[in-house]
This record gives structure tokens, sequence and C-alpha cells, in this order.
């Protein structure tokens, strides 16, 4: 993820799916709850005989199984959502916390596109005309009499 991205990083849409798949896993609970302990527990006990009760019985212990297992899926899925969402809250609250602590010392952070970055100094407008006028006197070699005139 590149600085831009972490720094307006906007988690909306990542909450509302985390909200989705916690509201899917607890459905998928009650039906797993269902199918173990009223489809699957009356099929056991069921006096069917022959053939098709074995198949029956086969069948409705592998679809309560499913349910089971499309819960633990639907959990783990909410499970890595919410896990990255709370690492990428962190790292953009760190993120923050040192642009700021920069920003306190006059250092700013500007994108160089492509996930890159350069870190400079902020100098207020007239410290920096200042520093350039001190500069161009030394360069100049200090001297009072350098004139500029239009060509």
């Amino acid at each position: 993820m590149d600085l831009e991205t972490l720094r307006h990083a906007n988690f909306a849409q990542l909450n509302e799916a985390i909200t989705a798949w916690s509201g899917m896993a607890k459905k998928l609970k009650a039906l797993d709850t269902d199918a173990r302990d009223d489809l699957k527990a009356k099929a056991d006990k069921a006096n069917w005989a022959g053939l098709n009760a074995t198949v029956s019985r086969e069948f409705i212990t592998k679809t309560a199984g499913e349910f089971g297992d499309a819960h633990t899926q639907a959990t783990t899925i909410h499970n890595i959502l919410k896990g990255t969402r709370d690492e990428l809250v962190e790292y953009k609250a760190e993120l923050d916390q040192v642009l700021e602590r920069g920003r306190k010392k006059n250092i700013t952070v500007v994108p160089t596109g492509n996930g890159g970055f350069t870190v400079t100094m902020l100098i207020h407008p007239d410290r920096a005309a200042k520093a350039r006028s001190w500069n161009l006197f030394f360069l100049l070699g200090r001297r009072s009499t350098w004139r500029v005139t239009p060509s």
C-alpha cells in the first residue's frame, strides 16, 4: 500500500463487509445448530429401513456437516477482514502521528508516485527568501557592487 492510499484511507466499505460477514456467520451458526439438532437428530432417530434409508441418512449427515463448514468459513472470512482492518487502522494512526511529528519539526512528506515519497523541509516564505538572499550574497563573493540591468 502506498503512502497516499494509507494517508487518505476510508474504511467504511471494509467496515460494511465485516458487519455483513458477521451477520452471515451468525445466520450460518443458527442453520448449523438447526441442521444438527433438528434435521440430523430426527434422521438418526427415524425408523427407516432399506437402501433409501441409508442413502437419506448419509445425505442428511453430509448436509448438516456442510452448514458447520459454511459457518466456519464465514467466521474465518469475518476474522480475516476484521484483523486486516484493525491493522490498517493502526498503521494509518501511526502514519498520521509520524507525519504530525514531522510537521512540528517543519518536515513534510511528499508523494512521488508509485508508492514512493520524498521528505523535505518546510520553510516559511520569508525565511526561504532570506536564505536565498544569503546564498546569493555568499555565492557572489560578498560584493555589494553587483547590479542587475534589464537586457
